[in-house]
């Protein structure tokens, strides 16, 4: 029976996507790779509906993981978060690059190498750390709290995809309420 991984190499404005399998004979295929532009959820909602439910994803603990992994969970699939530095010692050796990236995590997650970092739900992301220094945001920016410095003005977070628009006002959206 073959073994189905996807490995995810996080970008700012962009995600490389590399579809993998580890067939019986143990030998590990690339079967497909895919540039996911951000911008267009609706685009990569309905490119990753496609994989069986649970199917496993590798990627690194990199700016932006955590929104992408909400939305591997919403699609049903099982995000599983690298440690970058750990990813960085078993890569020293190999050739850099965003398509060489997310091979790489794929296949080492199907290896059984893949180094994990605890991945924090949405629950304990959206949970202030302390009541006056965080105030929840949306999901779709890089972090789910964004640290409030109150001033005399009134300061716009940088999410813009929700009603969050001064930091004064907490998030109306679903994930955070």
């Amino acid at each position: 029976m073959s073994v189905k991984a996807l490995g995810w190499d996080v970008h700012r404005k962009f995600s490389q996507v590399s579809v993998q399998r580890r067939d019986d004979d143990g030998e590990i295929r690339v079967i497909e790779r895919k540039r996911l532009e951000h911008f267009d959820r609706e685009a990569m909602r309905s490119w990753l509906a496609r994989f069986e439910a649970g199917t496993p994803v590798a990627m690194e603990g990199a700016f932006g993981w955590q929104w992408i992994a909400d939305l591997l969970a919403e699609v049903g699939l099982d995000p599983h978060l690298g440690h970058p530095p750990a990813i960085k010692v078993l890569a020293k050796s190999e050739a850099k690059g965003d398509r060489c990236d997310a091979d790489r995590l794929g296949r080492f997650y199907l290896r059984g190498i893949f180094p994990e970092s605890y991945l924090a739900t949405v629950e304990v992301r959206c949970e202030p750390a302390s009541k006056t220094a965080f105030k929840p945001c949306c999901t779709a920016w890089a972090c789910c709290t964004t640290t409030a410095i109150y001033s005399a003005s009134e300061a716009e977070p940088g999410c813009g995809s929700c009603d969050c628009r001064r930091l004064r006002e907490p998030c109306s959206t679903a994930s955070c309420a």
